[in-house]
């Protein structure tokens, strides 16, 4: 890959899956992909975990599977570290250990997807960021990568040293069974706040959290019971009951407030999805204060007023970089509130805005409303606060509740500079594989589990064209490159709004299930009448699908 020997660190994090502890799948890949490159160009492989005294078993496998070293930062001043809090221990580690060419984490992880590590890192070390990696190759100082972002394929490269995130599909994981993991001893150091008092200047976390289980959705579920046609029939009675097969009549949506006196709130419009900034305008203007949109020269002025905006700023370049947009924001008067999109563009935007300002960040919101100057925020853990001005917060797209458009107005305009910044990555090309935007517009949503073994059959297809539906899946399914990745629901994929919901042949465990909370009728398909689906089903047909599916598309062309 690269004529001279490289420096890599993968940092891994422990993650609790169906009870047991073990390493963040994402985080296997960085640690497999890491001691590779350190092979194959004859460098090291350095990996490094945050988090109590267990956390040291990440590292043991990690050196069973061929890394060099493992550092655990362990310290109880750690204990309820923030994003912040944690980027700032890691990066102390990583400076004291390297300097390392690449710093590759994991693309998220399986119980969250804040995705924010990576760019709060590469903020911190000034670097390049770029994620997620689905091929990677380095050679002559600069890395090239292939990397899945959204609905979006984009072919990037960029200078040594940089931050990778990795996906999935980049290569086979880590894993070492238990019987094989001899304890490394010396192989592994041990890394205190007391051995490195810089790792966390200022060590109190800007944003506080307080924490419970991931809510699980009960809505009392009605189990039918007969044949498959029989419960079809049933099924489209009771959904017909709920509203759910009728589109809702627009008079009971709300318009977007007009302006009014309060903060400066700033909304950052995702350049390669443009189409989920009205949303965010529209929460924008429900909290009150000017409202300030940092755009892109094509969006229209006219449609921007009408969702929320009370000012547009707009760059002259079409697709500018992350780093540049944060670097040239700190030219003016910092906003109360930032808000962005939980893209990959708009969490890399947030967290190098945030580590630049030194502000809290709340990620992958749920919602989130204001409180004198404190900002609440819900998550899928529980509810986040903070007190940082600015405050910014991504926003996990498809979650805010719809507005009607506000009478239009004039909105005054400027343009502003956005200079290349020394951290950007170059893009080379972008292919787009899905329609982001299809779910969030979607009025039926229709999601697939593993117990569908073929998402292409053409009674699936058949349901689809009849609800007029979306097609969506579980992270078993994205993961497997089955359905692409903007196409998974849940808490470590995306939320949906859609009036009805079908879930076929999936599980229903409480991470996925979060990600539907603001559907208006949940109807779920499953042979097991114990699956936890069911209880956060409003409908649900006990049957196998293949048999169920069929015969729910005939009763809904039969009504």
């Amino acid at each position: 890959m690269t004529g001279r020997p490289l420096r890599v660190a993968a940092l891994a994090k422990q993650v609790s899956v169906l009870g047991t502890v073990e390493i963040n799948p994402y985080c296997r890949r960085a640690i497999a992909f890491g001691v590779r490159l350190a092979r194959d160009t004859g460098g090291t492989c350095t990996v490094f975990t945050m988090g109590p005294p267990s956390a040291r078993e990440v590292l043991v496998e990690a050196v069973a599977f061929g890394a060099d070293t493992g550092v655990h930062v362990c310290d109880p001043a750690l204990a309820g570290a923030d994003l912040l809090v944690t980027a700032r221990a890691l990066a102390g580690a990583l400076d004291k250990f390297g300097p390392f060419d690449l710093i590759l984490v994991g693309q998220s992880s399986a119980d969250a997807e804040t995705g924010q590590v990576g760019p709060y890192l590469a903020g911190l070390l000034d670097l390049p960021f770029t994620g997620a990696a689905s091929e990677l190759s380095v050679g002559a100082g600069r890395l090239h990568a292939s990397c899945q972002q959204d609905d979006l394929v984009v072919e990037v490269s960029a200078a040594l040293p940089a931050v990778v995130a990795v996906a999935e599909r980049l290569c086979p994981p880590a894993k070492v069974p238990a019987p094989e993991r001899a304890d490394p001893g010396t192989a592994i150091s041990v890394l205190d706040l007391g051995v490195l008092p810089a790792a966390v200047p200022g060590s109190a976390s800007p944003t506080s959290h307080r924490p419970r289980p991931v809510p699980a959705l009960r809505r009392g579920a009605v189990l039918l019971s007969g044949t498959a046609s029989e419960q079809a029939r049933a099924a489209v009675e009771a959904l017909a009951a709920l509203g759910a097969l009728d589109e809702p009549a627009a008079a009971g949506v709300p318009e977007v407030p007009a302006a009014r006196p309060g903060d400066l709130i700033e909304v950052l419009s995702d350049p390669q999805h443009p189409e989920l900034t009205p949303d965010l305008l529209a929460a924008a203007a429900e909290i009150g204060g000017t409202v300030r949109v940092l755009c892109g020269p094509g969006q229209d002025a006219t449609d921007l007023g009408r969702s929320g905006a009370d000012e547009i700023w707009r760059w002259p370049r079409r697709y500018p970089g992350p780093a540049a947009v944060a670097a040239a924001r700190l030219r003016y008067p910092p906003a109360a509130l930032v808000l962005a999109p939980a893209t990959t563009w708009g969490r890399t935007a947030a967290g190098r805005y945030a580590v630049a300002t030194g502000a809290g960040l709340i990620a992958d919101a749920l919602g989130f409303t204001r409180i004198g100057a404190t900002t609440v925020a819900q998550v899928a853990a529980g509810e986040v606060r903070c007190d940082t001005s600015p405050t910014v917060v991504t926003v996990r797209p498809g979650v805010l509740p719809s507005r009607l458009p506000r009478p239009g107005t004039a909105v005054p305009q400027r343009t502003w500079r956005t200079d290349r910044h020394p951290a950007d990555v170059t893009v080379h090309g972008r292919r787009r594989v899905d329609d982001w935007a299809a779910l969030a517009r979607a009025s039926v949503v229709v999601a697939v589990g593993q117990g569908v073994d073929d998402v292409r059959a053409p009674a699936i297809g058949a349901l689809l064209e009849v609800l007029g539906a979306e097609l969506a899946g579980t992270r078993k399914l994205t993961d497997a490159g089955v359905l692409p990745r903007s196409r998974q629901i849940g808490v470590t994929g995306r939320g949906v709004r859609p009036r009805l919901y079908v879930a076929i042949g999936l599980s229903g465990r409480p991470h996925h299930l979060a990600g539907i909370a603001g559907a208006g009728a949940v109807l779920a398909i499953n042979v097991d009448p114990a699956a936890p689906v069911f209880a956060g089903a409003d409908v649900g047909i006990v049957a196998p699908w293949q048999e169920a599916v069929p015969a729910l598309a005939a009763a809904l062309r039969a009504r």
